[in-house]
């Protein structure tokens, strides 16, 4: 009787076992079945995942693009705004680039020149000796001393402008300069006639507005010589050229 139930105990563990191991059969089988669907929904996963990457990386480009585009733009701005406060006194034609309409105004611009200081400006004007010739009616005139002052200090590396103003009966020449210290300055180098007694320096400041007077006045003054020089009259018009 023993051995009968020692028996029936075997047959009963044998059979838990192959119940046992053809349960986790099948439970193996199922996992297996399962990781295969998983790999088979991560592969369109990984691609969507390499396509989100590669347009992340698009976006940053265009970003960095936009970013420098929005740096040009604002560059512009400041450079637009300069303008405008460059030439926000002088209510008349400004250009850039332009040869002026006038005889013998023929400027020379260079790109390496840049805007003085004050002090540098005074510095060229007084080495420069434009200023010491002689005026010429018909020959050598106040657009010449302008053209003359103008290429001279571009080739010195200062930007420099031709300026024409109109007075009463006549046009007159003489240049712009923006000051990184005093801003825009007026500057009129126009010499004396052979017969005009005068000082031996004629470079000029002068107020340039519509509808004010022209007085220029001494630079570098000279003792016996008034610092005043005369009303050539009132300004009806003014053009820059840079």
């Amino acid at each position: 009787m023993s051995t009968k139930l020692t028996y029936v105990l075997i047959v009963i563990v044998v059979v838990g076992a192959i119940a046992w191991g053809l349960v986790s059969y099948n439970n193996s089988l199922q996992a297996r079945s399962e990781l295969s669907l998983l790999r088979i929904e991560m592969g369109p996963l990984e691609m969507n995942l390499e396509i989100a990457e590669n347009t992340l990386a698009d976006t940053e480009e265009d970003l960095a693009s936009a970013q420098q585009e929005l740096s040009s733009c604002e560059l512009s701005l400041d450079s637009l705004e300069s303008d405008l406060e460059l030439y926000k006194d002088t209510w008349g034609l400004v250009t850039s680039g332009v040869q002026p309409p006038f005889q013998g105004a023929d400027i020379v611009n260079y790109e390496t020149a840049s805007n003085p200081t004050w002090a540098e400006l005074l510095d060229f004007l007084l080495k420069d000796k434009t200023d010491r010739n002689t005026y010429v009616p018909g020959v050598y005139m106040c657009g010449d001393f302008a053209t003359n002052v103008h290429n001279n200090a571009e080739r010195s590396g200062i930007r420099a402008a031709y300026v024409a103003v109109e007075l009463p009966g006549a046009y007159h020449a003489l240049n712009a300069f923006k000051t990184t210290d005093k801003g825009l300055v007026f500057i009129d180098c126009t010499g004396l006639e052979a017969s005009d007694p005068g000082p031996s320096n004629c470079d000029k400041t002068v107020d340039v507005e519509l509808r004010e007077r022209y007085v220029p006045k001494s630079l570098f003054p000279e003792s016996g010589w008034s610092t005043t020089w005369e009303n050539m009259g009132t300004v009806r018009d003014v053009e820059i050229y840079w």
